[in-house]
């Protein structure tokens, strides 16, 4: 994780938040922001994922998600 956290990080990526439970310190969750879907797709498929790969089995709880942030409403009236 560290040569991962380590800069510059990959091409796209904007941010990257390792995360652990409050009271369970042997889970954590890793929050990555990219500059699109793209972006994260060709790290993904890359060598540069190879150091994760390893962890990223259903054995380790591994799940992928996307999400996209929601527009702001404009006030009506």
């Amino acid at each position: 994780m560290n040569r991962l956290a380590s800069p510059p990080l990959p091409a796209g990526m904007t941010d990257l938040y390792l995360l652990t439970k409050q009271h369970n310190d042997s889970e954590y969750l890793l929050l990555t922001v990219w500059q699109d879907s793209q972006a994260y797709a060709l790290w993904r498929h890359s060598p540069a994922f190879a150091p994760i790969d390893t962890y990223a089995t259903s054995a380790n709880h591994f799940h992928a998600a996307s999400y996209h942030q929601v527009p702001k409403k404009e006030p009506q009236g």
